[in-house]
């Protein structure tokens, strides 16, 4: 868009005594005493402040922008976006960024000193929220010498012609004299709360020509249905009907949405996809859409998005208070944009309650056992396999999962437990180097030594998968130990989600029983579906593995029926299976 530079504010200067005022650093800039500047480079800087919007901000909100944190890319393409005048401007960004101070703080007060908005209306949650906002710019304006001195001082109305006007911290009418003209310019600004009569506000006959939505929907007043439809009434049938007539020049008629998403449903987000939809299209959008997350992952948090203040570090301490805290959900709203209800969660936390301390796998004559408590029974084992890439840190995961299935007699019921789980990038040579290792751990040989017993994985077809089966193949000719075993391969018949989904009868029935070091799986299913940037390799790798173990066969079992256990406590062979076997 065209910026119009006011002609009553901005005279570029025929001469400049020190030109590099005009190319410095702005935190070496705000160094500067600015009583050293002469009035030529003191008129190249307000020309250049109103050019550059990151080093306005830098230069003359020292307390707002602390050099130790920097000023990072999404603050400054924020300021690129307000100070280029699209009527409509959506930001959505992590809460705790500084996009506030940018949009509703930083923001306003340029437009006032520049004289380029007449009436602003900022807009939160409630009134009370909002007059922080215009609280901070009076005192800015009352306050910031630097202000003062290159843009002189702004007053009240009042306090200029002792008009009936007040100043509070709701409502502001600021007065400024024209340096070239001597006219005197009025600017009004005030805020408002979601869901307040906002039509009708006028000074005189000028409407507002700058509307700021500011973190306007929390969970307060997106939990309902009924809440979230009265909102976007209020957004679309009055909050946008008041706005002045637009004029990309002037950027007259300008509306900012600005906040953290808090709701699937919440009118931000509403926009957002809107927006995503109309790009997907091809269409030309009604907002111009910019959205933030704290990193690229939840998971390895790559690239975070404000490095000097929220790093990996830093971040990683996030998620392990919000894990402690059971609120991973809040964490990913707050630095992720990604809201979910948390009543809508599949996977609840009291489903992964069963827990085991240590169990032993055993070789007994020459067939796969589990000793729990003493007892010894006869196990099927079962390996899931999700092959993921590993070009680069973007990729997949290789997710592994090895889980075990007994009857148990006391009960009468199939138990399952789960051994153990990888979730790693590896490339080829590794994936096979892996399944091996977890081969040969799991299998036994019978007294001639041969092997009675090789634990199954149960994999899917494709392609590249194929390829690597067969240098498993070629491996194991090669080493003549065919110690990996293919249990089945297929094409799967269902999407990703709905298998995964499938495994929640089997977790609400506590059929599994979770060793302490496999927290971080049951974390990851009871967190299932909070982020969709979330990779979820090692969720599909265990319906894999319980597809195949969810399907016991008794020929192992018979074999036993006739062998007494010699050792432990002696128990009886497993019945044979019939019927829902985690219902049992």
């Amino acid at each position: 868009m065209g910026l119009k530079i006011p002609y009553n504010r901005i005279e570029a200067p025929a001469v400049v005594v020190n030109p590099a005022v005009l190319t410095m650093d702005p935190f070496d800039l705000r160094k500067v005493n600015p009583l050293n500047f002469n009035q030529k480079e003191l008129l190249g800087l307000e020309k250049r402040f109103f050019l550059e919007f990151t080093t306005f901000a830098i230069y003359f909100f020292p307390d707002a922008i602390n050099q130790k944190y920097g000023f990072p890319i999404h603050l400054i393409n924020i300021g690129k976006q307000l100070i280029g005048y699209y009527r409509f401007n959506l930001i959505v960004a992590p809460r705790g960024f500084s996009k506030s101070t940018i949009i509703s703080g930083i923001f306003p007060i340029r437009e006032i000193v520049y004289h380029m908005k007449k009436y602003i209306i900022i807009v939160s949650e409630t009134t009370d929220i909002a007059s922080d906002f215009t609280e901070t710019v009076r005192h800015e304006l009352e306050t910031n010498d630097r202000l003062q001195l290159f843009f002189g001082k702004f007053r009240s109305k009042k306090e200029i012609d002792d008009s009936t006007e007040k100043w509070t911290t709701s409502d502001i009418i600021c007065k400024s004299i024209d340096k070239k003209t001597g006219r005197p310019f009025y600017t009004r600004i005030r805020a408002r709360g979601v869901g307040q009569q906002i039509r009708g506000k006028k000074m005189r006959h000028q409407r507002p020509d700058l509307l700021i939505f500011d973190d306007m929907e929390s969970r307060n007043n997106t939990t309902t249905v009924e809440q979230r439809d009265k909102n976007t009434r209020w957004f679309n049938r009055d909050a946008l009907k008041i706005m002045d007539r637009y004029d990309s020049d002037t950027g007259s008629g300008q509306v900012v949405v600005a906040g953290t998403i808090v709701h699937p449903e919440s009118r931000l987000n509403r926009l957002r996809k809107s927006t995503e939809i109309e790009i997907e299209q091809g269409v030309k959008p009604t907002w111009k859409m910019q959205f933030y997350r704290a990193a690229e992952s939840h998971e390895t948090f790559e690239n975070p998005l404000w490095p000097e203040r929220f790093g990996i570090e830093v971040l990683e301490e996030e998620k392990k208070i919000a894990i402690a805290n059971d609120d991973l959900a809040g964490m990913l709203q707050e630095l992720f944009n990604e809201p979910i209800d948390i009543e809508q969660r599949k996977f609840k936390e009291h489903y992964f309650l069963n827990k085991y301390d240590t169990l032993k796998i055993e070789n007994y004559y020459g067939h796969l056992t589990i000793v729990i408590n003493n007892q010894r029974y006869v196990a099927k084992l079962s390996v899931g396999l999700d092959i993921g890439g590993w070009e680069d840190r973007g990729s997949d995961y290789t997710a592994i999962v090895i889980g075990a299935c007994i009857w148990n007699h006391t009960e009468k019921i199939w138990q399952g437990y789960v051994l153990e789980a990888y979730n790693e990038r590896l490339n080829p040579t590794e994936i096979i180097d892996l399944m091996f290792e977890i081969s040969r751990k799991y299998q036994y040989k019978d007294h001639f030594g041969h092997i009675s017993y090789r634990i199954p994985w149960t994999v899917e077809t494709n392609a590249f998968q194929t390829m690597l089966y067969h240098f498993v193949g070629k491996r194991m000719q090669q080493e003549n130990d065919f110690c990996v075993r293919i249990a089945f391969e297929e094409h799967e018949s269902k999407e990703k989600k709905g298998r995964i989904l499938s495994l929640e009868p089997v977790f609400k029935n506590k059929f599994y029983a979770w060793g302490q070091h496999l927290d971080w799986l049951c974390q990851r299913f009871t967190n299932y579906g909070l982020s969709s940037d979330v990779h979820d390799d090692v969720e599909d790798a265990f319906q894999k593995m319980h597809r195949n173990l969810s399907k016991p066969t008794t020929h192992q079992y018979d074999k036993l029926r006739d062998i007494k256990p010699i050792y432990i406590k002696p128990v009886e062979p497993a019945e044979v299976f019939t019927g829902n076997w985690y219902s049992l």
